[in-house]
C-alpha cells in the first residue's frame, strides 16, 4: 500500500489539518503516518490559539516512523513554530522522499500562523526541499511580495516563487477568473492552467484536503502534473459532494444510509 507521512495540526472540530489529511489519503487507498506539530484551539467560527508541540516529542514522532517505514511521500502543513520548521528541514534535507509543501501561514478564520522569522525558514530551508509548493493566493502574496489580482499576476507569482527553490509551483488560484476554480502550475518554463467550475461549500479544510491529494497521487508513482490534475479532478468531485449535501465537513464519499434503530 502507498504511504505519506503527513505533518500537521490538529483541528478539534475535525474539519481541516490532519483530520483533512487523512480523510483524503484514506480515500485514495494510501496509508497515512500522521504527525502532529501542532495543537489548536479553533472551530467552525474562531480559532483562539495554538500550542505547538514540542520539538523533543516532533523528533521521536519522526524517528519512529522511519525506523520502520519508508513513506512514498511527505506533506507538510502547518508547523506551528520557528523551531518546528527548523527541525522538519534538517530532517528531510537528505532523504530524498518527495515532498508537497503546503506553507500554511493564515487559518480560514483568518488566525495568523507564522511570523517573519518563521517565513525566512520556509524560504531558505524548506522550500528548497519541495517537490510541489502549494501555496494559496494569500500566502502567494506574502512570500512573494507582490498582490495576486490576476491570472497574470499569478504568473508572476509563480515565477517569483519558483526562483526559492521548489521544482514545481502550484498557485491554489482560486477566484482569480470569474467563475472559475483556476489553479496554476509551474515547472519553471511553461504554465499549466487547471480549471474547474466554481463550487460554493461551508466546509474547511479544502487547501489541506488538496495537497494531500496530491501528495496521495505522488505516492503511486505519478508525475507532479499528473499527480496536480487527479487531485484537481478528485477534489472537485468532493467539493460537489459536499455542497450537495450542505456539508459543513468535506465529504469524499456519499455516507451509508443508517437510519436510527437499524440499517
Amino acid at each position: 500500500m502507498p504511504s505519506v507521512l503527513c505533518l500537521s495540526g490538529l483541528d478539534p472540530s475535525g474539519h481541516s489539518g490532519i483530520s483533512a489529511d487523512m480523510r483524503a489519503l484514506n480515500f485514495l487507498g494510501v496509508r497515512c503516518f500522521p504527525v502532529i506539530t501542532v495543537l489548536t484551539v479553533q472551530n467552525e467560527k474562531s480559532f483562539s490559539e495554538m500550542q505547538p508541540v514540542p520539538t523533543e516529542m516532533l523528533q521521536k514522532q519522526l524517528d519512529a516512523i522511519l525506523e520502520t517505514a519508508t513513506p512514498d511521500a511527505v506533506k507538510i502543513g502547518a508547523l506551528g513554530s520557528s523551531d518546528i520548521a527548523a527541525l522538519v528541514a534538517g530532517f528531510f534535507e537528505d532523504r530524498g522522499i518527495p515532498i508537497v509543501l503546503d506553507p500554511v501561514f493564515v487559518s480560514s478564520t483568518g488566525f495568523n500562523l507564522v511570523d517573519d522569522e518563521m517565513i525566512e525558514i520556509y524560504k531558505h530551508d524548506l522550500f528548497p526541499l519541495a517537490r510541489i509548493l502549494t501555496p494559496n493566493v494569500q500566502e502567494a502574496e506574502r512570500i512573494a511580495g507582490i498582490q495576486v489580482k490576476n491570472i497574470d499576476h499569478g504568473r508572476l507569482a509563480c515565477q517569483m516563487i519558483y526562483d526559492l527553490g521548489p521544482k514545481y509551483v502550484l498557485l491554489k488560484g482560486g477566484h482569480l477568473e470569474k467563475n472559475r476554480g483556476t489553479d496554476l502550475f509551474y515547472d519553471g518554463n511553461d504554465f499549466t492552467v487547471l480549471e474547474s467550475e466554481e463550487i460554493d461549500v461551508k466546509a474547511r479544510g479544502t487547501g489541506c484536503a488538496f495537497s494531500s491529494l496530491i501528495a496521495g497521487c505522488i505516492s503511486f508513482g505519478l508525475g507532479p502534473l499528473e499527480a496536480a490534475k487527479r487531485a484537481k479532478t478528485d477534489m472537485a468531485r468532493v467539493l460537489t459532494l459536499s455542497a450537495r449535501n450542505n456539508s459543513a465537513v468535506l465529504q469524499f464519499q456519499e455516507p451509508p444510509k443508517i437510519k436510527k434503530g437499524g440499517w
